[in-house]
Formats: structure tokens, C-alpha cells, sequence
């Protein structure tokens, strides 16, 4: 028992980390710290792109604004600040610029798109940044050159530390916030296939219930909606197979019951030395092709595109015959008449077995439920049959329903009334089962021919 527990606990811990919840979460939460990291370095970047960008316009404004004033004037003072220092030729540059960005590395000096130089140095708690530019002056052989240096403190240094460590705070909350939502967002969306797995759970052998309420129109409810109309097929195909099974263990039982009865009177004749076995045979002949038709009968009736059974030409009267003698064991030992009244001559055109079917099962439901008293089958006129119950054993608990409920109340014999009602719809007749005047009455109505 603990083995099945730590089982199902490792089993419910796996299925946990491989739901599709978490995985879609942990894969946000992924691109999240991903899109955020880059956002904050992003900005970090851009601040110090525009810190040297505002560098580069100071130096290139300045030479512009000296080589236009050395153009007008070549007295032209040079820039001289603290911080900028031109000259005019490489043999003026001072050694200090030399120390910085040596002369014969000018020419293979990484430079920025704009030709400025960089180089940085860090000198105790100073960081010093410098930017040398070598411009040509128009109309001369001779270059200009300006040198600018930018010292920053610890503090300002801390200070730009201070504002990237902001930008990594912000970006870590704005990942927080970012993944809470989406797996907000996404336990959102999921729970509808979270009510689709749930409602597949709960179907079992019963035809599938209505899908859950809160799935929409989109994707997942029509998923589902397919997923159910499926499943209805298929419980409609296995009751389609169960009821085939049913019709046929009933039908087929009253042509097997005559096969064994004559298989018993041939035995009895071989050791009689009778020979006289022909109308034995012809019994046994009839019953087997009566199985052949009945099955052919049922599958027509279970199986959708099952071809039909083929018409031949019946006479109603033997027809009565040959069921009434069929079914004479289910009556043998009651005090049951039958009465026939059917129209000599009366031949029709019909699927046969159909008929036939219909018939047995509507005289052994009579049979079955008649201790005593009358059966009549009246056949009067073409496409008509009526079969009497004069004393139904039912009728004080089933004259109070409708003639539906009635049929399925007492339910005939094995399938009875309820396989007359299914050859009766599929084939476009009319049946019914009623009560009139304290008896029980079922009446079938059948086309002879094609309109």
C-alpha cells in the first residue's frame, strides 16, 4: 500500500510539472526575464550611447566652428579649456596627447562613424575619458587637431552604477508583475480545456452528457463539441451492436428450437427404421432459410447501409399458418383460442421476412400474455393486419398509459412489440398498440407495393 501511494504521489507530481499550464508558464517566465534583461540593458546602453553622443556634437561643433573662423582668419585662436585643446599639425600635438594616442597609431586607431578617437584610463577613484579628432583644414597641408578629455569621479561613477541598479530593480518587479499576469491570463484560458478533461473523466457507458458551460465558441468548444459528437456515434454504434445482438439471440431462437426438435425426430426415426424423413428435411430446410433471412433482417435493421431484404410474392394465409405452428409450445398448455379471419386469396408482394418477423413477434406477445380466453388475427383487407387480446394479463396496469408507454410497459415477449415498432419505422409502416373495450389490440399497416 505505500508502494501504490508513493506511486500515485510521484505520478501526481509528474503530471503537475508536465501540465500545460506550467510548462506555457515556466516558457513565458523564460521570455519575460529574457525581454526584461534586454529592455534594462537596452537602457542602460542608450544612456551611455547619449552620453557619448552629446560628447562627439561638442567636439565635432567645435572644430566646425574653428576651421570656418581659420577659413575667414588664420590668426585664429586655437580651443584652449581645461578640458579641450586644439593644435595645428602633428609636430604641435604636446606629449601628453602623445602618452594618450601615439602618433604613428593614428592611422589604424579604432574610430567611431564620425573619425573620433577613444581611449579610457582609470587612475585611483577617476575614470578619464578621451576623444582625439584629426580633421584636414580646407584650402591647406596642414591638419587640425583637437584633444578632449572628460575626468568623472567615483561619485559620478556611483551615480551611473546607482541608475543601472535602478533599471535592473525596475526590470526585475516589471518580470514579477509579467509573469503573474500571464499565468493569470493563461489559467484563464486553460480552464476551459481543464472543464473539457474533467467532463471526459466523468463519461462512461452512458450516452455523453451536455459539455461544460464554460466553454466558448472558439477553438476549445468546438474541440469539444466534435469530441462529443464522436463519442455519440460511437455509444449509438454499441447500442446499434447490443440491439443487433438482442434481435438476434431472440429471433433466432424459435428456427434453432425447430432445428433441434427435428434433428430429435430424425434420431427417432433412424432407430424406428423409418425412412420417411423428406417432410423432417423440409422442416429443417425451411428453418435454416428462415435464419438466413431473419439475420439478413437484423443486420438490415442494426447496420445503417445494409441492403434491405429482397421482396417475394406471400400468401397471408400460410403465412399465419407457419407462425401460429411455430409458436404453438408458448400456448400448448393454456386455455387460449385462436381465431383467424383472413381473406382467401390475398397474395401481396413484400419483403417477406420482415412481415414475417413482425407478425411472430405480435402473435407471441398475444401468446405470452393470455392465460385464457380469445386471440383473433383478422386480416381483411390487403396491408392489414389486426391482432386481438381479448383477456391481457396486463391491461388493469398498463390501461392507464398511452399506447407508447403501454408497448414499453409490457414489452412482449423477449424484444416483442418493441422490434415490431423499430421494422415498422424503418420501413415506412404504421404500427400501434392500444386499448379498446378491455382488450389489447396491436395493428400493423403495410405497403403491398411500391407507390
Amino acid at each position: 500500500m505505500p508502494n501504490d501511494e508513493s506511486s500515485s504521489h510521484a505520478q501526481a507530481t509528474y503530471t503537475n510539472k508536465r501540465s500545460l499550464i506550467n510548462r506555457t508558464s515556466r516558457i513565458i517566465g523564460i521570455f519575460a526575464v529574457l525581454l526584461v534583461a534586454l529592455y534594462t540593458s537596452m537602457l542602460f546602453f542608450l544612456h551611455r550611447w547619449g552620453l557619448t553622443a552629446a560628447t562627439h556634437n561638442v567636439i565635432l561643433y567645435e572644430a566646425e566652428l574653428y576651421m570656418d573662423a581659420y577659413a575667414q582668419k588664420t590668426c585664429t585662436p586655437l580651443p584652449n579649456t581645461q578640458s579641450m585643446v586644439g593644435f595645428l599639425g602633428a609636430e604641435t600635438v604636446s606629449q601628453r596627447v602623445k602618452d594618450v594616442f601615439p602618433i604613428e597609431k593614428w592611422d589604424t586607431w579604432p574610430k567611431a562613424s564620425d573619425g573620433i578617437m577613444y581611449n579610457f584610463q582609470r587612475s585611483g577613484s577617476y575614470d578619464t575619458h578621451y576623444h582625439l579628432l584629426v580633421n584636414d583644414l580646407p584650402g591647406t597641408d596642414q591638419k587640425f587637431i583637437l584633444f578632449y578629455e572628460i575626468t568623472v569621479s567615483e561619485s559620478t561613477r556611483e551615480k551611473v552604477l546607482k541608475k543601472f541598479k535602478e533599471y535592473s530593480v525596475i526590470g526585475g518587479l516589471a518580470v514579477l508583475v509579467l509573469i503573474f499576469l500571464f499565468k493569470f491570463f493563461i489559467a484563464q484560458a486553460i480552464s476551459p480545456l481543464k472543464s473539457l478533461s474533467s467532463w471526459m473523466n466523468r463519461i462512461d457507458n452512458n450516452p455523453p452528457s451536455d459539455l461544460p458551460l464554460d466553454l466558448k465558441d472558439d477553438e476549445i468548444g468546438q474541440l469539444g463539441q466534435e469530441l462529443r459528437t464522436a463519442l455519440w456515434r460511437i455509444h449509438e454504434s454499441n447500442e446499434r451492436e447490443k440491439q443487433f445482438l438482442r434481435n438476434a439471440s431472440h429471433e433466432l431462437r424459435t428456427p434453432i428450437s425447430i432445428i433441434r426438435n427435428a434433428m430429435d425426430v430424425l434420431e427417432h426415426k433412424r432407430q424406428r427404421g423409418d425412412d420417411n424423413i423428406d417432410p423432417v428435411l423440409a422442416r429443417i430446410r425451411r428453418a435454416s432459410d428462415t435464419m438466413k433471412s431473419v439475420t439478413e433482417a437484423i443486420l438490415w435493421l442494426a447496420v445503417d447501409r445494409y441492403h434491405a431484404p429482397e421482396k417475394t410474392v406471400v400468401h397471408l394465409a400460410e403465412l399465419v399458418d407457419e407462425v401460429t405452428e411455430e409458436n404453438r409450445e408458448i400456448f400448448k398448455d393454456k386455455a387460449v383460442k385462436l381465431n383467424s379471419h383472413i381473406e382467401n386469396g390475398f397474395e401481396i408482394e413484400i419483403e417477406a421476412i420482415l412481415l414475417r418477423i413482425a407478425l411472430d413477434n405480435m402473435l407471441r406477445n398475444a401468446f405470452q400474455h393470455c392465460e385464457d380466453g380469445e386471440i383473433t388475427l383478422n386480416c381483411l383487407s390487403v396491408g392489414r393486419i389486426e391482432i386481438v387480446n381479448s383477456m391481457p394479463v396486463y391491461e388493469d396496469s398498463a390501461s392507464k398509459s398511452d399506447d407508447t408507454n403501454s408497448m414499453m410497459l409490457t414489452g412482449g415477449f423477449g424484444l416483442g412489440l418493441s422490434l415490431v415498432a423499430k421494422v415498422a419505422e424503418k420501413q415506412g409502416w404504421q404500427f400501434s398498440f392500444v386499448f379498446e373495450d378491455g382488450c389489447a389490440i396491436s395493428r400493423l399497416v403495410f405497403h403491398s407495393q411500391d407507390d
